[in-house]
């Protein structure tokens, strides 16, 4: 048979989970009032304490008769007296049973017993009248219980070896609380119970609060940030020995009570963090305003002082970052020139250097002598206002996109300045952003020197010569859609194509000397001037007349600053003749 392994701390104080555990044995059936006093004596000591109590009878598997239901004057009434009045002991007993069907929620087992466990299971379903098995699948059943962290105190009177189960001997009165075991008189045994309600809830001294997600990172409690459950305090003394520790619940509390008069460190075990329930937090910064709603938490634990009083304010916040570091680049497109109405381009890179995914990343867009354009398609979309969204940016990830606006030039040189601030939240529970918590914002801004273009230009039209004198007269249309080529030393530098009218454009021109023609693709088979033929040239007025050559169908010009040169046509007639086809 295993040994009994120690119970472990429960610390005093109320509320507590209590599991009472009243075995099924002739002897039980005897002092069956008495029994019944015993149990009516814990409910009425825990009753509107916040404690919790199940009643579990140990006939045949183990018969849960209450769950674990808080104790008030109510449930007294409705719950725990009619499952104590029917309480008759039936034999055979079953201790294992018994102990297995303990609520996995108890802070201390209470098992009463009035007899040897003649019968105990060797599971659920099976039994054995072997006196030493049954016992040894009992010590392992209460063994589980204790390593689990529940403590186990065994009531015992006649000739029940309850010291086997529970522990080390120690009988009351004297720190009934920490007793392992208690042996006396089944008319002593509601006495017991009534002293056992009283010792329990007797607090002491005691440490606890809350440990929270501060999700801003400021050191103080907030309405809107969440505790975190499943997170282990330790209480140590001042040299570091750990004499309690207390597991946060749902809310992120925790409460270690029954704490004798003296100096204790508090704080968050080590093991919850590198692969732990904070694993990717931080720890707030302490002391940032009053006790009440500030962590605590500073490294190597907060040490404190405990009277007989329980201190409810030692709290704990830790913060997973979002931290969102921009970059922008502003380029003009080509690059450093750009004409009025010419787009500009806004580079845009974005990066979650925290530990944690960032929603709802919001980047308001300002430029200073810009006006907002349209916006590339990109991983984001750009709303009107020049607001960019992200709907996630994942830890330590980056993303970027390219948003293209529009220019107004005023002066031969402009400084555009492109600043952009992000706003980002995210999802602390997995069920929705927070959307009232701005959780971190970052700006950056370039000054890009844009230089304004030369304004020189050349054009004119290209148009059908209908009677052939090669001059532009009423009634004679332009050629749309031909493509025309602007040439520097023999080099095509730019190309564009006549509008409906014949019109056509080159511009933001150096000054120099350049060549226009007319594609040399335009004259093949099915080509926009396919069975056409040059005008003849300087014909008269050059602001009318046609500038192409009958050959290569080219004009040279010679542009200077500043000039608009709006005089180099080019007129084409069918090759059947002047005005006819």
């Amino acid at each position: 048979m295993a040994p009994p392994v120690d119970n472990p701390t429960v610390g005093h104080g109320c509320p507590l989970d209590v599991a009472l555990l009243v075995d099924s044995s002739a002897t039980m059936r005897y002092d069956r009032a008495d029994v019944q006093d015993a149990m009516r004596a814990l409910a009425e000591g825990l009753e509107d304490s916040g404690s919790r109590l199940a009643l579990v009878y140990g006939a045949s598997m183990g018969t849960v008769a209450v769950p674990m239901t808080e104790v008030t004057a109510t449930t007294i009434t409705s719950t725990f007296d009619p499952a104590i009045n029917t309480y008759y002991a039936l034999y055979p007993s079953n201790w294992h049973g018994m102990l297995a069907a303990v609520p996995p929620s108890s802070d201390i087992v209470i098992l009463l017993s009035g007899t040897s466990p003649i019968v105990a299971g060797t599971s659920r379903s099976t039994y054995t009248r072997d006196r030493s098995e049954a016992i040894s699948f009992a010590v392992d059943e209460a063994n589980l219980l204790k390593g689990g962290g529940t403590r186990v105190f065994g009531v015992g009177f006649g000739t029940a070896p309850v010291d086997l189960v529970s522990g080390p001997l120690s009988h009351p009165p004297e720190a009934v609380a920490d007793a392992d075991h208690a042996l006396l008189t089944a008319a002593a045994m509601p006495s017991l119970m009534t002293d056992l309600a009283t010792a329990l809830c007797s607090a002491g001294g005691g440490i606890g609060d809350v440990v929270w997600w501060d999700i801003d990172g400021d050191g103080r409690q907030d309405p809107a940030e969440p505790g975190i459950p499943g997170v282990t305090v330790t209480i140590s003394t001042p040299t570091g020995d750990v004499v309690a520790t207390d597991t946060t619940d749902i809310d992120g509390g925790y409460l270690v009570s029954g704490l004798g008069a003296g100096d204790y460190r508090v704080d968050v075990a080590a093991s919850e963090f590198l692969g732990g329930n904070l694993d990717g937090f931080t720890p707030s910064p302490p002391g940032v305003g009053d006790g009440a709603g500030d962590s605590d938490g500073v490294p190597g634990g907060v040490l404190v002082s405990v009277d007989e009083s329980v201190l409810t304010d030692i709290d704990f916040g830790f913060t997973r970052s979002i931290d969102i570091d921009l970059g922008i680049e502003l380029a003009s497109v080509p690059a450093g020139i750009v004409t009025a109405g010419d787009p500009l381009a806004v580079e845009v890179a974005i990066a979650n250097i925290g530990t944690t995914t960032a929603t709802r990343i919001a980047l308001e867009l300002d430029y200073a002598n810009l006006s907002l354009g349209s916006a590339s398609p990109g991983p984001i979309d750009p709303s009107d206002d020049g607001s960019l969204w992200w709907p996630d940016l994942g830890a330590l990830s980056t993303d970027s996109t390219s948003v293209s606006i529009g220019f107004t030039a005023t002066a031969p040189s402009i400084d555009a300045v492109a600043t952009a601030v992000a706003t980002a939240f995210f999802d602390p529970d997995g069920t929705g952003p927070l959307p009232e918590i701005e959780v971190d914002e970052a700006s950056d801004s370039v000054s890009s020197t844009v230089e304004a273009p030369p304004d020189a230009l050349v054009g004119d039209r290209v148009w059908w010569d209908i009677d052939g004198d090669g001059l532009q007269t009423a009634g004679e249309p332009g050629l749309a859609d031909v493509a025309m080529e602007l040439l520097d030393g023999g080099d095509v530098i730019d190309a564009t194509n006549t509008d409906g009218t014949g019109a056509y454009t080159f511009d933001r021109l150096e000054p120099g000397s350049y060549t226009v023609r007319v594609a040399p693709s335009e004259f093949d088979p099915g080509g926009t001037l396919d069975g056409f033929v040059a005008s003849p040239a300087a014909a008269g007025d050059p602001l009318i007349d046609s500038n192409g050559d009958s050959v290569t169908h080219s004009a040279d010009v010679v542009v200077v600053v500043d000039e608009h040169d709006r005089s180099i046509d080019f007129g084409f007639v069918l090759e059947a003749g002047p005005g006819g086809l």
